[in-house]
C-alpha cells in the first residue's frame, strides 16, 4: 500500500534545559553530548496514483485502467477519499465517501457528484487519497 507522511511540525527539548512541554522549542538547541527529545506531528494517509481511469455518474463511479487493485492501495469500503485530477486551469477534486468496491478491485463507487465524466490517461496526472485517520503503520 503506498503511504504518505507529512510532518507538520517538530518541537525540541535539550535533556538539562528547562523546557515547557506546551510551547517547546522550533530551533534545535543543544550541547555535542547532549540528549535531545524531539517531538513530531505527522499526518500519515494512504494514496493511489492510477495511471488511467473512468469517471462515471459524476465521480459516483470510479475506474482504474493501469491494472492495479484499489485494495492493494488500501482502500475499504466506508472509508472517506478525496480525488484530484488535472492540476492545470482544467483541474477537478472531490471528496466522498466509499460505498463500494467492485470485487476486481478495479472500480470504486462512491457519493461523489462533481467530476466531468470521461475516459482520462497519463497525460492527466491523478491522485485519490484516503481522508482517514491511519491509527498505525507498518
Amino acid at each position: 500500500m503506498p503511504i504518505k507522511g507529512d510532518i507538520l511540525s517538530a518541537k525540541y527539548a535539550p535533556q538539562i534545559r528547562i523546557y515547557d512541554t506546551a510551547q517547546g522549542s522550533s530551533k534545535l538547541k543543544g550541547g555535542i553530548t547532549e540528549s535531545i527529545r524531539v517531538d513530531y506531528e505527522v499526518r500519515v494517509f494512504w494514496y493511489a496514483e492510477p495511471t488511467a481511469f473512468d469517471v462515471f455518474d459524476d465521480g459516483g463511479e470510479i475506474r482504474r485502467k493501469d491494472g492495479k487493485s484499489f485494495f492493494d492501495d488500501g482502500f475499504a469500503v466506508g472509508e472517506t477519499f478525496s480525488v484530484q485530477f488535472g492540476y492545470d486551469a482544467n483541474g477537478q477534486s472531490g471528496s466522498g465517501t466509499i460505498s463500494a468496491i467492485s470485487e476486481d478491485g478495479f472500480t470504486i463507487f462512491s457519493d461523489i457528484s462533481t467530476l466531468t465524466n470521461d475516459s482520462y490517461d497519463s497525460t492527466v496526472e491523478y491522485l485519490v487519497a484516503g481522508t482517514n485517520n491511519l491509527n498505525k503503520c507498518m
